[in-house]
């Protein structure tokens, strides 16, 4: 028996033996008459999920990067965000065909809320990457420490005034 373990540490998930059924089931090939088969190889593509940036009380940049296209000459990908690690929302596909970062934007989020997200690529097979977390800051929460105090009104004056980015 073959031992095929390597080809799903390989990252090559799915193996099509195309066999045309002409004289016992192999192709000829007429310069030579010997039989063969061909056989498909398709790897699905790598992805990372690097992490939230510019989190806000209610927006944040979603960040990921394709490590690899796989077998696919060009590869989708988007983020799955929610709640929960079961998601229920998706940002929108977007293509690319050489590796490289991305990102994604969310907005009209909950303060003070933690939300999950992976990245997704969709080439010859679909790949996910880890769930990673971010929280919301609060609302007026000008020095994000995660409360509302005193501190948030000085730096909010300092801001308005000129006197801080």
């Amino acid at each position: 028996m073959v031992d095929w373990s390597w080809l799903d540490e390989a990252g090559i998930h799915d193996i099509y033996v195309r066999t045309n059924l002409v004289e016992e089931g192999l192709e000829r090939n007429t310069a030579n008459n010997m039989a063969y088969r061909q056989i498909f190889v398709h790897a699905k593509p790598t992805i990372t999920t690097i992490g939230a940036a510019n989190v806000t009380s209610n927006s944040a940049t979603l960040n990921g990067s394709l490590d690899g296209l796989g077998t696919a000459s060009s590869v989708e990908f988007s983020f799955e965000w929610g709640l929960h690690t079961t998601y229920g929302n998706e940002t929108t596909p977007q293509t690319m065909d050489v590796t490289g970062y991305f990102s994604g934007n969310l907005t009209s989020l909950a303060s003070n809320t933690t939300y999950h997200f992976r990245a997704k690529a969709v080439g010859d097979g679909i790949a996910y990457g880890d769930d990673v977390t971010f929280t919301t800051c609060i609302l007026g929460d000008a020095d994000m420490d995660g409360d509302v105090d005193v501190f948030d009104w000085v730096r909010l004056r300092s801001i308005l005034m000129g006197l801080e980015p």
